[in-house]
Parts: C-alpha cells; structure tokens; sequence
C-alpha cells in the first residue's frame, strides 16, 4: 500500500538537502574555474562599457522597512487536488510559468534515484483554472520544457554510472509527447549543466553545454541557439573551454541564462574573469553589462537582473555557502541590500522583487528604494515566476499549491 506520509517526509527532507546541494554546487563550479586557471589577473578590467561595477561613486546601506507587508494567497483547489490522484509517483516538481502556464512534471524516484524518471507532464493553465495531462512514455527525466509555435520542446536527461556521465537530448514533439524529433544531443559531467529553454512569443532560445575528453584533455563547449515561427534554428552565441591548457570561453550557470524585454542574458568566463552578457534580439547586438574578476577568497554572482535604472544581483562568499549580500546599482550610487543568508530571487516587473532568503520573505522595489518584510504562509518554501494574477508557490509539507497577489 502506497505510505503518503511516509513521502511527504522524504521529499521535505529531499527539498532541504536539493538547497543545500545547489548552494554547494554554485561554490563547487567557482572553485573549480579558480582551480583550472593559473592566469593571475592583475590587469585592470577597463572595457568600455563591460565594467558597470567599476563606476560607484557613492555607496548607500538599504535598512529594512518596520512596515511589514500582508499577502493574501489562496489555494489552487483543482491543482493541489489533482496531484494528489497519482499515488504512483512520489516526486511532484514545478518547472516554470510561461504565457500563464504553470508546467509541472511528475517523477518517480525508485526507478532512478539519481536523476529520477519523468511520468507525466501536467500544464495547468492560470486563466482558465484547467490541469492537462500528458503521459510520458520515455525512460528518462525532463528536465525543463517550453510550449512554442503549437509543440512541446524539452530537454531530457539520463546518468550514466559506468561512466559518471549525464546523456541529454534536446527533443521537440506534438503536444501529447509523440511524434518526436530530436534536435540536439550531449553529456554533461554535472546535471546541473542541462539544457534550459525559454519561449517568448514568436521565439524559442535554449542552450546546451556539452562537455567530452579525448587522449590529451577535457574539453567544454557551450552554445545559445534560437528557433523561430517557422522552425528555423539559428546560433546566436557559443564558446569553448580546454580544461588542460586552461583557455578558452565557457558557460557557467544555467540559472543566468534568462530573457525578458527583448533581451537575453548569459553569464560566461574567460581568463579569470566572469561576464554576464545581454544580447539584444531585435538589434541582434550583443554587449558584456558587468564584469568582475573570481578570486579564491572572493564573492561569486549567484543571480544578476537588469533594468532601466539599476542593476540588481545578489552573491554568495566562496567557502561560506550561506554568507552572502546583495546590492543594485547605477552609474552614480549602489545601494547594498541587508539579505546575507542565500537568496532565491523572483523578478516581478524592472522594479519590483520577491525575496525568498531561508526562512524569511522580502519584497524589494527598488525604484523606491524600499525593503520589506512579507508576511505569509510560512510553510510555502518555493516560489514560480509570475503569471498575470501573481506568483505561484508550493507547500512541500501538503504538495498543496497557492496563488500569491501582489500589489506594489
């Protein structure tokens, strides 16, 4: 008989340690860029408009507001009792919310304890207050999915013990997971590095890195490719790394690659030095918005996000995995943010974020210069994108899913 309860607990502690677990790998794959360059950049980062961070002239201390801010959430009846059907599965995962659509996937974890296996596809349409189900038949895990152009495009993932390898693909098919095509192929050596996909309305961007070694080194290649309306692919950005000889371009978080206003960033390294780059769709111009140089005692850029009138991005401490800050920025002041602990970050509009930090919630409107805390159902620990009625968040305890208003 199947024991919900004993799940429940097992995915509170799964939820906990996944945290955990991805707070280390972010200082991992610093340490690793650190440890794989022997360069020592002492040069001064002057590169026309690539160093942003080098042009302070006044730095100002954000204090917490005593105003605390009240959210009204309400549950998502049809969802969190939807799920709660599937006694077959133990593992309920929110990908994201795209053109207000919540896409979700349902995994077993017994088959494959490492990466899982995907069962089922659930689209909950936010408007509508409609679940659709689509049955995976594939023995794999998908590991994000975009709705474009009338099809399915996902990325899926398979490890490989023999080898410590993760195998992907990059499949598009009809939306009920059929008649496929696979579009891309690779091995990641970790699986955080699979592919991730966006879709906006008349575009498709996704990015793949694969990672191989022959007889004389290991090497990593990136590249950043765009699909359109009538399924024409074109490559818009890439790099490769040669871990032996330590030279080269490469790619190094997937949570950076983002789109929104036209615009797509990435975040890439190169001789001791991370960029985040913005690529402008419409201009097809592409341009480095921030630089800085990783050093082994030093902070590295967990999440970075742009707009008209500052720039905002939160760090982590190498060697601290909870100790870190965050600050936004203009050419004349930046202002430091009084978050310390790791952050989970929600963009809202240019202005306006939603900070989960451990077990506290703010919201931060930069445009006035405000930070407060959030009052709210504490039990709710993950938060989606926003769709047009609000956010979205999950009660892992209940598996229950509730709908946040927010109202600057």
């Amino acid at each position: 008989m199947f024991n919900k309860s004993y799940f429940m607990e097992k995915k509170y502690i799964k939820f906990i340690v996944i945290i955990i677990i991805f707070a280390l790998v972010i200082l991992e794959i610093s340490l690793h860029i650190i440890k794989n360059s022997n360069h020592d950049n002492n040069e001064n980062l002057n590169n026309n408009n690539n160093n942003d961070n080098n042009k302070k002239e006044q730095n100002d201390f954000l204090s917490i507001s005593n105003d605390v801010i009240s959210l009204n959430s309400s549950k998502i009846d049809k969802l969190s009792n939807y799920l709660k059907k599937h006694n077959n599965v133990d593992d309920i995962t929110g990908l994201k919310i795209e053109n207000n659509k919540f896409i979700l996937e349902l995994n077993d974890t017994l088959s494959n304890d490492i990466t899982f296996v995907t069962k089922y596809l659930l689209i909950y349409d936010i408007d509508k207050d409609e679940v659709s189900e689509i049955k995976y038949n594939g023995n794999n895990r998908i590991w994000d999915v975009a709705i474009f152009n009338g099809k399915i495009y996902y990325s899926c993932i398979n490890y490989d013990s023999k080898t410590d390898k993760t195998y992907f693909k990059i499949i598009e098919s009809d939306l009920n997971l059929k008649n496929e095509k696979t579009l891309e192929h690779g091995q990641v050596s970790n699986a955080v590095f699979s592919p991730k996909l966006i879709s906006s309305s008349n575009t498709l961007f996704y990015t793949l890195v694969d990672d191989y070694t022959d007889s004389n080194s290991s090497y990593s290649k990136f590249e950043i490719k765009m699909l359109d309306s009538n399924s024409n692919i074109s490559k818009i950005a890439s790099g490769f790394y040669d871990y032996g000889n330590q030279t080269g371009t490469t790619f190094t978080s997937m949570n950076m690659f983002k789109y929104y206003n036209d615009n797509l960033y990435y975040e890439t390294y190169n001789n001791g030095v991370a960029k985040i780059n913005k690529i402008n769709i419409p201009e097809k111009t592409t341009n480095c918005i921030y630089s800085y140089e990783i050093k082994e005692d030093d902070y590295v850029i967990n999440d970075f996000y742009d707009s008209e009138n500052y720039k905002f991005y939160t760090y982590l401490m190498q060697n601290q995995t909870y100790n870190g800050g965050a600050a936004y920025y203009n050419d004349e002041k930046k202002i430091e943010v009084p978050i310390s602990e790791y952050k989970n970050i929600t963009r809202l509009d240019d202005n306006l974020y939603f900070i989960s930090s451990m077990n506290k919630i703010y919201l931060l409107d930069t445009e006035d210069n405000k930070l407060n805390k959030v009052s709210i159902n504490p039990f709710l620990n993950r938060f989606y994108e926003p769709s047009n009625s609000g956010i979205i968040g999950v009660d892992y305890n209940t598996d229950d899913f509730y709908l946040i208003e927010i109202k600057k």
